[in-house]
């Protein structure tokens, strides 16, 4: 006999208990990968276009600088 593995809906979550020390996990988890594609949309001729746009972030976009 064999059990049946059909997966229907999944809720999948980590909710942050600890808010004093969440930005520190963050940027502990996340230091150092800079790079990321972002997704660009359009319409061209009513046609949705969808372009996939390497990125970086910079050292002003990491501390939060907007200038």
């Amino acid at each position: 006999m064999t059990a049946d593995d059909s997966v229907f809906a999944v809720s999948a979550y980590a909710p942050i208990t600890n808010l004093e020390n969440a930005d520190m996990a963050y940027e502990w988890q996340f230091n150092g990968i800079d790079d990321y594609h972002k997704m660009s949309t359009g319409m061209l001729d009513y046609n949705i276009k969808r372009e996939r746009i390497k990125a970086s972030l910079t050292t002003s976009k990491k501390f939060g600088q907007m200038n």
